[in-house]
Parts: C-alpha cells; sequence; structure tokens
C-alpha cells in the first residue's frame, strides 16, 4: 500500500495490470507503483530490474544500491542515471520481494530538478507499507508448488520421449511407471530447490 499527497501529486494517470503511474504536481516529476503477485528474493527483483533498465537504457549508470527498512520490511533502494533523448535523468526506485508479491516504486525526474524532486519522491516511497500475511505458510507452499510445477513442465518433453524409448525398449508399464516416477522426481527436486533459492519473508 502506498499513500501519496494529493496536493503534491495529481491523479493516478496511465493504469495498466498491476502497475499506476502518477505525476508530480506541475509536470517536474513521475511516479510508477508497480504490484506481482509473483513473489521473488527483494535481490533478484533489483537484479532483474538493473538488466531490464541497462537493455532499455544502454548508457545507464547505477548511482548507489543499498538495503534500507521501510515500514518494519528490508527494500533495495536503487538510484541511476540515464539519457533519454538527449535529456539527462535520474530514476530513483525502491524494489520490495516477498512471498506477499513483488513491490516497486519508480521514480524519475530530469538531472537538473533531481533535487527539487528527491523530497517529494522520498515522502511517496516512504509511505510504502507491505501487509504481513495472515497465513504465510500457505503462502510458501503456493509459490513452491508453483516453481515446481513450472520446472517439471519445462521437463515434460524429455521424460516423454525418455518413456517412449524405454516403451519400444521394454514395456508400456514400465515406461509409464519410470515416467511417473521421473516426473516426481522432478517435481520434489524443484519444489526443495526453490525453496532454498528463494528463501522470502
Amino acid at each position: 500500500m502506498v499513500s501519496y499527497d494529493r496536493r503534491k501529486w495529481g491523479n493516478p494517470g496511465k493504469k495498466t495490470s498491476g502497475s499506476i503511474s502518477i505525476e508530480r504536481a506541475g509536470g517536474v516529476g513521475t511516479a510508477a507503483i508497480i504490484a506481482e503477485r509473483e513473489g521473488i528474493p527483494t535481490t533478484m527483483l533489483a537484479d532483474g530490474l538493473l538488466e531490464e533498465l541497462g537493455k532499455e537504457h544502454p548508457g545507464l549508470k547505477l548511482l548507489f544500491r543499498e538495503t534500507r527498512r521501510i515500514n518494519g520490511r528490508e527494500l533495495c533502494c536503487l538510484k541511476c542515471s540515464c539519457q533519454v533523448n538527449g535529456i539527462d535523468l535520474v530514476l530513483y526506485v525502491y524494489c520490495f520481494g516477498g512471498l506477499a508479491g513483488s513491490f516497486q516504486i519508480r521514480t524519475c525526474a530530469r538531472a537538473s530538478a533531481f533535487d527539487e524532486c528527491e523530497p517529494d519522491f522520498s515522502e511517496l516511497m516512504n509511505s510504502l507499507e507491505i501487509r504481513p500475511l495472515a497465513h504465510p505458510a500457505l503462502a510458501r507452499l503456493r509459490h513452491d508448488m508453483r516453481f515446481a510445477v513450472r520446472v517439471t513442465r519445462a521437463s515434460l518433453l524429455v521424460i516423454v520421449f525418455g518413456s517412449l524409448g524405454i516403451y519400444f525398449r521394454a514395456n508400456l508399464r514400465a515406461a509409464l511407471l519410470i515416467a511417473a516416477g521421473l516426473t516426481i522426481g522432478v517435481f520434489a527436486i524443484a519444489a526443495i530447490f526453490g525453496r532454498r533459492k528463494y528463501e522470502m519473508e
């Protein structure tokens, strides 16, 4: 949840699935609030964002990256500079990833106006409040299952072709048993890997 002063920010502008953009009063500085149900660790979310921005803006420079604690949650703060159509811009971003989902607040202003905008950007970003989950164990299980299902689906083609090879050399029952065992094994390994790799609150 993000709250902001309507005197400093206009009404929500462009809305897309999971994203709202707002513009600072006077037209100097913009912000985008992005929420996604898919939860990934904060560090991975920040790494992915930097990679994405680097592809969009080849001259992107990371000015600083640090961990901050906002309203009881640790998140990643990024500040970058880039140039778009010959205009120098500063991007100021908060990223949070957890079982509750992934959240980003991206703010942007011309480099020449950033100092003027920064207090309002910080006030907006520091209002981010991630509410605790009512049933974190269920959310953890759901996340692990989703990851394991994706990995298992990606492996199905190999499992099917391997089973067909066994079928033509042995029999259908043996092929089905081996295919079932491989599928269960891949699912279990993926679930364990997902739990260890994507440690989240």
